[in-house]
């Protein structure tokens, strides 16, 4: 999950990023990609959800990023991964299979670097 942490993470919409939040990782909705002054070198992860409706707005998304003002990588492989491996369909699933995983470690996920409960919070940020 660090490397989602790194980046930034594409999303469809405010459930999937809650859900995000609470394992620590920032996102952008799909179609709020700001045209300039995002990119700083990071990478775009995209991670939609494994339906028609994803794939399409994976497209959406990869055609906004390509349309930006500077170069960097669009990644669409670690978040098909990511879901891969918790066996979920829907981003917003993550967060069952993620405390099962992670146990007692899962609590270390819910605060930021700031102190911040991050299971109550759900205003996506991180936006350059």
């Amino acid at each position: 999950m660090g490397r989602l942490r790194d980046g930034y993470v594409i999303v469809e919409g405010k459930h999937d990023a809650r859900a995000l939040e609470k394992l620590g990782i920032h996102s952008l909705y799909w179609n709020s990609i700001p045209k300039t002054g995002l990119a700083n070198g990071k990478t775009f992860y995209i991670m939609t959800d494994r339906d028609k409706g994803g794939e399409e707005k994976r497209e959406k998304a990869i055609s906004a990023l390509l349309g930006m003002d500077s170069a960097s990588d669009i990644d669409t492989d670690t978040g098909a991964f990511f879901m891969k491996l918790l066996g979920i369909t829907s981003v917003e699933q993550a967060i069952r299979p993620a405390e099962e995983i992670l146990g007692d470690d899962y609590s270390c996920l819910k605060s930021d670097i700031h102190g911040k409960d991050l299971s109550r919070h759900s205003k996506v940020h991180d936006r350059g």
